[in-house]
């Protein structure tokens, strides 16, 4: 009878075990496919950053970056922030404006930040890389926005809920006063994407 029931017992661990291996699986694949879908978005962003910009140095650092951005999922961080300092130092050199050049390292930066923050690095090795884009500016409150977001998101996922909110809530205030100047379709649903994602975070 005891030799039945500890059969019984191990068949039971072994059960409980396999079912969690497997969630584990499903779960690791599923992580993978939403990595996958967001590289996706990003390099269709670098389509369209290379038809709304007609300079030919621009377009061929966006075709450059839609490059790494593609490979991302398959390097470690360390090898991305190397291919993402190789693009720069290769371009830079055949920048001859001085303002162009601060917008390339503007955008390697941003990729940076962007694609590291979703591999939820220690918060120190995120936050220096958002540091690092905003003492380079942003072109515009549309870019900003998508830095921001991309940090509070970070923030949420490390369980720095307060930091998130604060992110936010700094974000909505530009956005509301440049709302109140000019009311553009991308401020609009910048305000509806903080709205949507403050709420998911006071209700999480």
């Amino acid at each position: 009878m005891a030799r039945k029931a500890s059969r019984r017992n191990r068949q039971r661990v072994e059960v409980h075990v396999g079912a969690c291996r497997r969630r584990c699986l499903a779960l690791a694949i599923a992580a993978v496919a939403r990595w996958k879908q967001k590289v996706l978005l990003l390099r269709r962003a670098l389509v369209l950053e290379m038809k709304t910009d007609s300079r030919k140095d621009s377009q061929d650092l966006a075709r450059a970056l839609s490059e790494i951005v593609a490979r991302a999922p398959e390097l470690q961080p360390s090898e991305v922030l190397a291919a993402l300092d190789g693009i720069e130092d290769s371009f830079l050199p055949k920048i001859s404006s001085s303002k162009h050049q601060r917008e390339a390292k503007r955008r390697v930066a941003e990729w940076k930040f962007k694609l590291l923050s979703e591999r939820n690095l220690p918060f120190e090795q995120v936050e220096t890389l958002y540091r690092a884009v905003h003492e380079l500016g942003f072109t515009n409150l549309e870019t900003e926005g998508t830095v921001e977001i991309y940090y509070a998101q970070y923030c949420a996922r490390q369980s720095r809920t307060a930091e998130a909110k604060e992110t936010l809530e700094r974000l909505r205030t530009k956005v509301t006063r440049a709302l109140a100047k000019r009311k553009l379709a991308a401020h609009r649903q910048l305000k509806q994407d903080i709205e949507r994602l403050l709420s998911g975070l006071s209700t999480g």
